[in-house]
C-alpha cells in the first residue's frame, strides 16, 4: 500500500530536520533531445508543486563518458555551487557531481533556450515545446526568458535551504540531491 504523498507550498516545520530530493523523471526523447519532468519533495512526502516543471536535456543513451553530448548517467547525484561567469550571463549554478560524474565533467542545472543550449546540462522550463535546430535537428526547446525565471525559482529554494549567502566554488550542497530515473515510455 502506497502512502499518500501531501502536497504543500512552503518548506518542511522550522522544529524537523529536513532533506530534500530534487527528482528528474525522463519520460520522452524527440530527435536528439530528452525531456523529463522535475519536482522536489522532502523527507517527510510533502512535494513542492510551486517548483513542478520540465527539464530538457541532450538525448541517450546514458553516459559516463565526457565530450559525448548526451545525457548524463541515470542516479543519485550531489550538487555543489558553481560560478557561471560569462559577460553576458553571470550566476551560480549548480554543478552535477557523483561518483559516475566527474566534477571537470561541469554538468550544470541552468537556464536555456532548449537542448540546443546544452552539451549535458539539465535546462529547466515550465514550458516545453517541439522544434527544429539548424545543428541538431528535431529538438525540445523552451522560452530563454521563462528558463531564466523558473532557474531563479530553483537556485533560491536551494538558497533557501541551505542558507548560502556567501557562495564559494565547489561549495556542496548538503540538504538537498538529485534523482534521475528513467521512465520513457516512447
Amino acid at each position: 500500500v502506497k502512502k499518500e504523498e501531501k502536497r504543500l507550498d512552503s518548506r518542511c516545520p522550522v522544529n524537523i530536520p529536513c532533506k530534500y530530493i530534487m527528482y528528474v523523471e525522463r519520460i520522452k526523447t524527440f530527435g536528439r533531445s530528452t525531456l523529463s519532468k522535475f519536482y522536489i519533495k522532502d523527507n517527510l512526502g510533502n512535494i513542492y508543486d510551486k517548483y513542478n516543471g520540465y527539464i530538457i536535456e541532450p538525448e541517450g543513451p546514458d553516459t559516463k563518458a565526457t565530450g559525448k553530448n548526451k545525457r548524463i548517467i541515470h542516479g543519485e547525484h550531489e550538487l555543489f555551487w558553481h560560478f557561471r561567469p560569462q559577460k553576458k550571463h553571470r550566476y551560480w549554478a549548480p554543478q552535477i557531481i557523483s561518483n559516475d560524474i566527474s566534477g571537470d565533467r561541469l554538468i550544470l542545472i541552468h537556464f536555456g533556450g532548449g537542448r540546443n543550449w546544452s552539451l549535458g546540462c539539465l535546462i529547466p522550463t515550465r514550458n516545453p515545446y517541439k522544434d527544429n535546430s539548424e545543428k541538431y535537428g528535431e529538438i525540445y526547446k523552451c522560452d530563454f526568458e521563462q528558463s531564466k525565471i523558473f532557474f531563479n525559482e530553483i537556485a533560491n529554494f536551494i538558497d533557501s535551504v541551505e542558507k548560502t549567502n556567501n557562495k564559494i566554488e565547489n561549495l556542496k550542497i548538503n540538504n538537498i540531491k538529485l534523482v534521475i530515473f528513467n521512465n520513457i515510455t516512447e
